[in-house]
Parts: structure tokens; C-alpha cells; sequence
């Protein structure tokens, strides 16, 4: 809409220079000069209104009579000039003539725009841009088992890390009353017996246990007292119950405090060996196959025993030492 404005209020100005021209130069022509080549003189005539034209008739009367052969009279301008030039409303032809006068440079005035240019609006790139949250977990290690020179955690007990792996049931020669029963660990790494219990399925006794068993390490508890075996301490002395073992069978379970069974010997039915008359223990032959398999027990073979009873007699087992039946 500006650039049409413009256009329009520069062809107006256009215009009306070039009549205020075409004005003065008709005035300017209103009156026509002659000169008179007899005598040497001007003369005017008036172009428009003709009111000089009778004494330019006489003047030429006077030298020519009533014919006219050739003018003598030589005029300065014509009396009728061409006004086409001028007439002509062409703004290429009036800007050609006034130019250096009317036209100013430049016609149309640079102002600036209204409207904002992409470069006056903020980009969205350059908005400061929050920092995102840093979600990376943080750096402060997470404690994991690592080797280290620290020593390893006790093993939780779990089936099969504790073994039940000798029992006397007959006691020794020196009292029917000194029982005795050893747990075995087949593990390379210490086991806690904490929260075990060992007892009997009919409910005759339940011992609970403390301490741990040292890797491939065992574990003596001694009915009564600690002078069972005199000369091995034992790890439990404790009375096992009025009755103790009974010599016909017994199923002697190793359970956790959830009441899970861990190892169990189900002699019920009969003891899978040992002797009453010699006083040989019931020993384990491999602490990995199954406890419940007669097979896997033997009679101590009197040949490789130890310690000592209350009384000083030899005893016919291994309490604290590897069985003389076993496989491993």
C-alpha cells in the first residue's frame, strides 16, 4: 500500500510541473520578434492576439506591394512553435526536462518497517537453556562382595553345608550316659551355626546351636558334660535329655531356624551301624552322598580312633578327626 501511495503522489507532482512549464513557455511566446533586413530594424508581433499584425502588413505592403515573393523579414522564432514536446504527458520526458530541479533524491523516503524482522526476534536456540538434572547414579560405591584381604563372610548355612558325620549312640565304655554326636563342614570357607538347632524327630531333644565350624573343620558335642572325651574339648556340652539316644534308632535332624531340614539321619528303624558291645562309633563315609543311605555307614574300624573316655580308655571312634570309614 506504500509503495502504490508513492507512486501516486509522484505522477501528481509529475503533472503539475509540467503544466506550470507548459504555462510560462506559452507566455513566453505570446509576442514574436521579426527583423527587417532593409533597414536593419526589429519588430514585434504578438503571436496570440495579432494586435501587431496590421503594422507588420504595412511593413511588408510597403516593400512588396500586393504580392509576396519571398519574405524579407527574417524571424527570430517562429511564430508557431511545436508544442507537442511539451503537451506530451509522459513522465519519462518531464523528468527528463526538470529532473535536476523537482525530482528529490530519493523520490521515496526509507523509513523503517513496522514490522519486526526475523533477525529483531529472539531465536528460541539462543533462550538460555535450563540444565537437565544430572540422572547418573551417584559415584559413592554400592558395597559388593569384592576379594579383598578382609575375610570372607561366614557361609549362610544352606542344605548340604553342614553334615551330621558321626554318632555314638552307645556311648563309651567308661558310661552308657556319654553320648556323644559330631557335625562335619565340607566347605573351603567357614559355616555359622547360628539359628541351627540338632534334634531328634520324636521330639526327645533339641539343641540349639552357636559358634561356627571351621572350612573342612568339625564340630564335637559331648552329652553331660565336657569330660565325655576327655581329652578333646568339646565345642557343646550339654545334657541331651533323660534318656538320651535311644540304642534301638533314632532319626537325628540338623534344621535351621525356618525349620528346614539341613541334613538328617532317619535311623528310626535301627541305627545303620555302630556297636554296642564294642562301643564303636556310627561313622559317615562320604559327607556328599545321602545321609539316609545305609551304605554310606560304617562301624569304626578300631584301628584308627581317638581320644580318650572319663575313665581313660581308648575310644573306638574319631570325635574331631577324619572317620576311619571315610571315602574323602
Amino acid at each position: 500500500m506504500e509503495d502504490e501511495n508513492s507512486s501516486k503522489l509522484r505522477f501528481l507532482f509529475f503533472f503539475i510541473s509540467a503544466a506550470a512549464l507548459l504555462g510560462v513557455f506559452l507566455l513566453s511566446q505570446k509576442t514574436v520578434t521579426y527583423f527587417n533586413s532593409d533597414n536593419g530594424d526589429y519588430f514585434s508581433v504578438d503571436s496570440l492576439s495579432g494586435a501587431d499584425t496590421p503594422l507588420a502588413a504595412n511593413i511588408i505592403g510597403d516593400k512588396i506591394g500586393d504580392k509576396l515573393v519571398s519574405p524579407k523579414l527574417s524571424p527570430i522564432m517562429s511564430p508557431k512553435p511545436s508544442l507537442s514536446p511539451i503537451m506530451s504527458p509522459s513522465p519519462q520526458a518531464i523528468t527528463a526536462g526538470v529532473s535536476p530541479v523537482i525530482t528529490p533524491a530519493p523520490v521515496v523516503l526509507q523509513s523503517p518497517s513496522a514490522r519486526p524482522t526475523s533477525a529483531s526476534l529472539p531465536s528460541p536456540s539462543s533462550a538460555p537453556v535450563s540444565p537437565t538434572p544430572n540422572l547418573t547414579p551417584s559415584s559413592t560405591p554400592t558395597p559388593i562382595a569384592t576379594s579383598s584381604a578382609t575375610p570372607a563372610p561366614e557361609l549362610t548355612t544352606s542344605p548340604r553345608a553342614v553334615v551330621i558325620n558321626e554318632i555314638a549312640w552307645m556311648g563309651t565304655s567308661a558310661a552308657t550316659n556319654d553320648e556323644w554326636i559330631e557335625l562335619y563342614n565340607p566347605n573351603e570357607i567357614a559355616v555359622s551355626l547360628s539359628g541351627l538347632s540338632l534334634k531328634t524327630a520324636d521330639g526327645g531333644f533339641t539343641l540349639s546351636l552357636s559358634k561356627s565350624i571351621p572350612a573342612r573343620g568339625y564340630y564335637l558335642i559331648e552329652r553331660t558334660d565336657n569330660n565325655t572325651i576327655s581329652d578333646v574339648w568339646a565345642d557343646l556340652a550339654v545334657s541331651f535329655s533323660k534318656a538320651g539316644l535311644n540304642n534301638s534308632g533314632e532319626a537325628v535332624q540338623l534344621v535351621n531356624s525356618a525349620g528346614q531340614i539341613i541334613d538328617e539321619v532317619n535311623c528310626s528303624s535301627g541305627w545303620f551301624a555302630g556297636d554296642n558291645e564294642t562301643k564303636s562309633s556310627m561313622e559317615r563315609v562320604d559327607p556328599s552322598a545321602s545321609s539316609n543311605d545305609r551304605s554310606n555307614w560304617r562301624s569304626n574300624n578300631g584301628l584308627i580312633k581317638n581320644g580318650l573316655d572319663s575313665k581313660g580308655n581308648a575310644i573306638n571312634g574319631t570325635p574331631g578327626q577324619r572317620n576311619s570309614a571315610a571315602g574323602f
